[in-house]
C-alpha cells in the first residue's frame, strides 16, 4: 500500500494537522505529527479506515491515469449538448468590470436565426438532452425578436423526437416583466443567473438606469420569477470596496415567502479584476450565513474540476454569437477574439482545422504535463482552464506554490463544513 498522491497534510495550529484527499474530498483532523512516513507504520484499524476513504491506495494503482480517464468520460459525454446563444452583445448597462465591447446593431439577423433553427433541429435529433443557454450582452433586449421564437421552435422540435430540452439565462434582470415571466413559466427553465453589484448604493452607482432604481427593480423581478415557480441564482458581484455594505442585501429578501425562497439560491463571488486587491473570503462566508439565517441557501460549490468540468472543456458544447460566429467560451470579448468556427447553411457546427487541432493539443498538453500529473490537487483544478493556458502560450500553473494549494484546500474544507451545518 501507499499514501494517495492526492493527500495533503496541512498544519492548522500548534497542535493540529488536517489530512485531506483531493479526490474523495474527505478530511480528518489529527494531532500534529501523528501521520508516519509510510502506511505500514500505522495500526491495522487505521490502515483499514484510511484505505476505505482513499487516503491509502494499492501501491500499483496509477491514480493520475484514473483521473484523466474520469475527465475524458465527463468531457466526452454524448448524452447531452450545451448550446449557448448570444442574441445580442448590446446591453442596457455599462458595468466597469464587463469585458465585452458594446455597440449598436449587434443583434441577430434573420439569416443567422435560420441557421440557428437548423442547428437546434440537428442537435435535438442527435442528443437526448439539449441545454439552450442565453447569454450576451443583455439577452432580454432581444426577448421578443430572438429568444421567444427560438424557444418556441426548439420546444416543438424536442417534442417531435421525444427528447428533453431546458433553458438557462444569464441576465442582469432589469428588463424582466410579467409577460416574459408568464411565457417562461410554461417552459423547462433550469435557472436564471441574475447579478447584483453590492448593496443598493453600490449597485446603483454601477448600473445607472434613467428614472429608475435598478437595484429595487431587479429584486422585484427576482421575486416575480420566484412567484412563477422559476429558479433564480442570485450572484453577488463583490469587491473589497463593496463587501461590507453587501450585508444589507439579505434584508431585502426577508419578506419573500417560503415558497419564493425555495426557488432562490445565492452565490457570492469576488469580481475577478478585484482579486489582486486582496481576499474577501472570510467576509463572504459570513455573508452567506446571513442569507442562510433568513432561509436562502448558497449554491453548492463544485469541489473538483473532474466530475464537474467547465462547459468549455466539454466536447459537446458551443457558443453561437449574434453574427453566427462560433466559440467555445463566453469569458471573452467576442468582438476582439477570433472565432473557432461557424454554422453551415445546413445547420452544422464547423470548427476550423486550426481550432480543432488546438483543442486536441490543449487536451494532450493538459493530460501529459508532468507537473499536473504529479500534483496533489490535480482533481481540484484539472490542469487549469484551457483558455487561460492557451492565452499564455503554454502551460502555466494556476496554483504554483504550496501556500496557494493549501489555501484552495482549506476553502474546500470550509465549503464541506458549511454544507453540513
Amino acid at each position: 500500500m501507499k499514501y494517495s498522491q492526492f493527500n495533503s497534510l496541512i498544519r492548522v495550529s500548534e497542535k493540529s494537522d488536517i489530512l485531506y484527499n483531493a479526490l474523495t474530498h474527505l478530511f480528518v483532523v489529527l494531532p500534529h505529527g501523528l501521520v508516519p512516513a509510510t502506511p505500514e507504520e500505522l495500526d491495522e484499524p487505521i490502515i483499514s479506515t484510511y484505505t476505505k476513504h482513499g487516503f491509502i491506495v494499492p501501491k500499483e494503482l496509477d491514480e493520475t491515469s484514473g483521473i484523466f480517464e474520469q475527465y475524458r468520460q465527463t468531457s466526452d459525454n454524448n448524452s447531452d449538448f450545451i448550446l449557448t446563444i448570444n442574441p445580442t452583445l448590446e446591453c442596457n448597462f455599462r458595468c466597469w468590470y464587463c469585458y465585452e465591447t458594446h455597440a449598436k446593431n449587434m443583434v441577430m439577423s434573420e439569416k443567422v436565426k435560420i441557421k440557428v433553427y437548423k442547428l437546434i433541429a440537428n442537435l435535438i435529433r442527435k442528443y437526448p438532452l439539449l441545454t439552450l443557454s442565453f447569454f450576451g450582452g443583455e439577452p432580454m433586449l432581444e426577448f421578443d425578436s430572438t429568444i421567444k421564437p427560438i424557444m418556441e421552435w426548439a420546444s416543438q422540435e424536442a417534442k417531435k423526437h421525444n427528447h428533453l430540452i431546458r433553458y438557462t439565462f444569464t441576465t442582469n434582470g432589469f428588463l424582466i416583466n410579467e409577460d416574459i415571466a408568464d411565457f417562461l413559466k410554461n417552459y423547462p427553465c433550469n435557472a436564471f443567473q441574475i447579478t447584483l453589484d453590492g448593496n443598493k448604493e453600490s449597485h446603483n452607482r454601477t448600473r445607472v438606469a434613467n428614472d429608475a432604481d435598478s437595484f429595487l427593480t431587479i429584486i422585484n423581478n427576482i421575486k416575480l420569477l420566484c412567484q412563477k415557480g422559476l429558479h433564480v441564482l442570485l450572484r453577488l458581484n463583490l469587491t473589497i470596496a463593496n463587501v461590507d455594505g453587501a450585508f444589507d442585501i439579505p434584508d431585502y429578501f426577508k419578506n419573500f415567502t417560503p415558497e419564493e425562497k425555495n426557488h432562490l439560491k445565492v452565490t457570492c463571488e469576488q469580481v475577478w479584476q478585484d482579486i489582486e486587491n486582496g481576499s474577501i473570503y472570510d467576509k463572504v462566508i459570513c455573508l452567506r450565513k446571513r442569507f442562510k439565517d433568513i432561509g436562502i441557501l448558497h449554491e453548492a460549490k463544485n469541489l473538483d474540476s473532474i466530475q464537474h468540468c467547465c462547459y468549455g472543456d466539454k466536447k459537446n458544447s458551443a457558443v453561437v454569437n449574434y453574427d453566427g460566429r462560433v466559440f467555445k467560451c463566453t469569458a471573452i470579448d467576442f468582438n476582439n477574439h477570433d472565432p473557432e468556427g461557424y454554422i453551415s447553411e445546413e445547420g452544422n457546427l464547423c470548427f476550423s482545422q486550426d481550432s480543432y487541432k488546438t483543442m486536441l493539443e490543449r487536451r494532450r498538453d493538459k493530460m501529459k504535463n508532468f507537473k499536473c500529473a504529479s500534483c496533489r490537487i490535480l482533481p481540484l483544478c484539472n490542469g487549469g482552464c484551457f483558455r487561460k493556458i492557451m492565452s499564455k502560450n503554454g502551460h502555466s500553473c494556476l496554483f504554483p506554490t504550496d501556500e496557494e494549494k493549501n489555501k484552495m484546500i482549506l476553502e474546500n474544507i470550509e465549503e464541506i463544513i458549511y454544507a453540513k451545518q
